[in-house]
């Protein structure tokens, strides 16, 4: 699991949401998270020329490492051919899907490429991988990932149910009501 949940030490993200005005200004500011106060339930994130502020777990949305490259050059075709071998079932263990998954969040737009292995890996037999939605936050969560993600909503382990619940986070205006029946559901 993660260390703080949602968001762990080091993760990039960037500020949304904010409504009050002063706040408003800090929407769009990229940071690092630092820690989580458990006291406050916020995060404490350092953002790039803001210093180190505050913010709730909805207002933050993970993003890739600012010195992940979007550009695809002949080294890093090879790498995501390489982690599209190692996502395969038939051919690749589960603890190599699973650090491929981890890769292709780190690669962030990079891993784009991969989307469709990785939204298959949402219906694996082996939790870890179904678990491991924090993928699709790298490569950005799309409204398009909304159902399969609705449905790992009741999954039967916890963690892949609390991965999906974040990233729909990301996309959470159309999927309010699969969240919030998931929060009240007591089955």
């Amino acid at each position: 699991g993660r260390p703080f949940g949602i968001f762990s030490a080091g993760d990039h993200v960037e500020v949304r949401d904010l409504q009050i005005e002063a706040g408003q200004a800090l929407n769009g500011c990229t940071g690092v998270v630092k820690c989580l106060d458990s006291a406050s339930g916020r995060f404490q994130v350092d953002l790039e020329g803001n210093g180190v502020r505050a913010f709730k777990p909805e207002n933050l949305c993970l993003v890739s490492a600012p010195t992940a490259s979007a550009s695809l050059d002949g080294a890093s075709s090879a790498a995501l051919v390489t982690l599209a071998e190692a996502l395969e079932p038939s051919t690749a263990s589960d603890d190599r899907r699973f650090e491929a998954l981890r890769s292709i969040k780190a690669a962030g737009a990079a891993g784009a490429a991969l989307e469709d292995n990785v939204v298959r890996c949402l219906e694996d037999t082996n939790w870890r991988i179904r678990g491991a939605i924090e993928a699709l936050s790298g490569i950005g969560c799309t409204e398009a990932h909304g159902q399969a993600l609705e449905g790992l909503l009741k999954d039967s382990h916890g963690d892949v149910r609390l991965a999906a619940a974040s990233a729909l986070g990301q996309v959470a205006s159309a999927h309010a009501n699969a969240l919030a029946l998931a929060v009240t559901n007591d089955e």
